[in-house]
């Protein structure tokens, strides 16, 4: 296993730049290997599915300063406040992704295909989940997934994202309101005579 990359590798791990130092810095995370330079951060009130790190000093990532870095399934990510990650997504001419229930801007900065940047919310469907009202979070994550994927794979996933979410919402309050969902009523057997 490659050692853990410098703090200072940072900005270009989480600008799609540098995949073997996101896969050596993924790999001591992973196997509690953690740099002296990253500590876990506490996990009350972060996102569902985010992991967190303090950094022990700050970097500089597209000209602003971050003290945390984080992982969400594939991707590493910053968090930052919604208006400077909205201006970082104005400043790389990003597109906004076909999805009503969240906000997302992506961009491919190594070419298409390949890996992705995006800037996105990790809570604002969460919140609709439960509420059924879009609900603005005050921090969006900007980072990248190394995973390589084309403009034309992300764009159909995205356009289905606010279909799978309302059919998990409904099936949320079925469950809640002690309703089968209708594949499992089609399956029940008959009430005996």
């Amino acid at each position: 296993m490659a050692a853990p990359p410098p703090l200072e590798s940072l900005p270009a791990i989480l600008r799609c730049g540098d995949a073997d130092g996101f896969q050596a810095l993924a790999d001591a995370l992973y196997t509690d290997d953690w740099p002296g330079e990253l500590s876990p951060t506490e996990t009350d009130g972060q996102p569902l599915g985010y992991t967190g790190f303090e950094l022990a000093r700050p970097v500089a990532f597209q000209g602003r300063q971050v003290s945390e870095i984080g992982f969400v399934q594939e991707w590493i990510v910053a968090p930052l406040p919604r208006d400077e990650a909205r201006a970082l997504a104005a400043e790389l001419g990003m597109e906004r992704a076909p999805i009503k229930s969240t906000e997302q801007h992506f961009k491919f900065l190594q070419g298409d295909p390949g890996p992705l940047f995006s800037v996105f919310s990790l809570s604002d469907a969460v919140a609709l989940m439960f509420t059924g009202e879009p609900q603005e979070s005050e921090t969006l994550y900007a980072g990248c997934t190394y995973r390589e994927t084309t403009r034309e794979e992300f764009l159909a996933a995205a356009g289905q994202a606010d279909d799978i979410l309302a059919s998990a919402r409904q099936r949320m309050l079925d469950a809640l309101n002690g309703r089968a969902p209708p594949e499992a009523e089609a399956e029940s057997p008959p009430d005996a005579p």
